[in-house]
């Protein structure tokens, strides 16, 4: 690092304009599921090529301490069982045999690498070596009743598909926003490749200081997170008055006007609120192929088709439901919205409503701990 590469950054607003490179070391390497295994097997190619030229193969180790993060690939073949979870993962076992022998062989045989196994938890990780623009999205106000952190995303995603984000960083922004709670915020940050952003993030606060020790920090650790991110103007503190910053563009949002929605029907920025729901279907249906359309001829928009499900009669026809999945770390590790599909499930329940035998229902929790608060509700 020189001192023409702080200047650099110092003059970030003209540098990230003229696509400047800046030196990046990371003190570790995460690598998830897909791109660490190509890296496994690149190694192993290396160690090959050392024998064969009489040089001790163990010597091709990573120069930085990398972690690959193994990814579940479970098929819900097996549903509404209490045996679906150890079938589905007998089967994905059985299917992924030699990657998993690899990835095993692989936590052996190098050092300075560390191999997480499936079941873990997941991990994703952007990295740009460009210095990039920094766009300001100003939250204030307060969610309405009713209205979910996943409603609140889908607004986000989609003005900021529609601004333009592609290569950024998104910095969430405003004193206003202090009563949004940690996982909406997190929820919000975990959108950033659907958006299409480098990465989002929100300010460091109060709320995150008693989250590091509600997960094992010790309170010496955390005060000297505290105390570096203070002096370097990291931290914020909403009981103090706000100071305006620098962005390349701003966007801003009245969380008051996130309203109920869905996405769809095929990419997560076509947000359709609720109540327009059933006319955006039927325009679907009408519209010519492409995002929004099917091209379905009128007189065929109400066949129904019949077929027969584990020896009963069912019929399907345009707009069945056919999957019922709970799955994305974005919407399964949020606690609120986690307990509201819960409250909502039973509801329905109590109400007298059923699943139709061959609809394919499957929930997957963000991570262990969503396991846990699930099963201690």
């Amino acid at each position: 690092m020189t001192k023409e590469d702080v200047e650099k950054i110092i003059d970030w607003e003209k540098s990230c304009l003229e696509k400047v490179e800046i030196p990046f070391k990371p003190a570790r390497v995460i690598l998830q599921d897909f791109t660490g295994l190509p890296v496994l097997v690149d190694f192993a190619s290396m160690r090959d090529a050392m024998s064969k030229l009489g040089v001790d193969p163990a010597r091709i180790n990573p120069v930085v301490p990398a972690d690959i993060v193994i990814d579940h690939s479970v098929t819900a073949d097996v549903m509404r069982s209490t045996k679906a979870v150890q079938a589905n993962m007998e089967l994905e076992f059985e299917r992924n045999k030699e990657r998993f022998a690899c990835l095993k062989w692989g936590s052996s045989a190098f050092q300075n690498m560390l191999i997480i196994p499936p079941g873990s938890g997941i991990v994703h990780q952007h990295m740009s070596m460009v210095l990039p623009g920094v766009v300001g999205f100003k939250l204030y106000g307060a969610l309405r009743n009713g209205v979910t952190a996943t409603d609140l995303v889908l607004t986000v995603t989609q003005m900021l598909r529609k601004h333009g984000v592609v290569g950024k960083f998104v910095e969430f922004y405003g004193r206003r926003m202090a009563e949004l709670a940690l996982p909406d915020r997190a929820t919000i940050a975990n959108m950033a490749p659907e958006y299409g952003a480098t990465v989002g993030f929100f300010p460091v606060y109060n709320v995150t200081l008693e989250y590091l020790k509600m997960t094992g920090r010790t309170d010496e650790a955390v005060s000297i997170i505290e105390a570096y991110l203070r002096a370097n103007r990291m931290f914020v503190d909403y009981n103090e008055p706000e100071i305006e910053q620098t962005y390349l563009s701003y966007l801003e949002l009245d969380l008051r006007g996130a309203e109920s929605c869905v996405s769809g029907p095929k990419r997560p920025h076509d947000q359709v609120p609720l109540k327009d729901m059933k006319t955006d279907w039927h325009a679907c249906l009408d519209n010519k192929v492409g995002f929004k359309g099917y091209a379905v001829p009128k007189n065929l928009q109400d066949r129904v088709v019949k077929f027969h499900y584990h020896g009963q009669i069912a019929e399907l026809k345009h707009g069945t439901v056919v999957i019922a999945a709970i799955t994305s770390c974005t919407n399964t590790s949020n606690p609120t919205v986690m307990i509201c599909s819960g409250l909502v499930a039973k509801k329905a329940c109590e109400l007298g409503l059923e699943v139709k035998p061959w609809i394919k229902t499957s929930l997957a929790p963000g991570s262990g701990v969503v396991t846990k608060y699930l099963l201690r509700r």
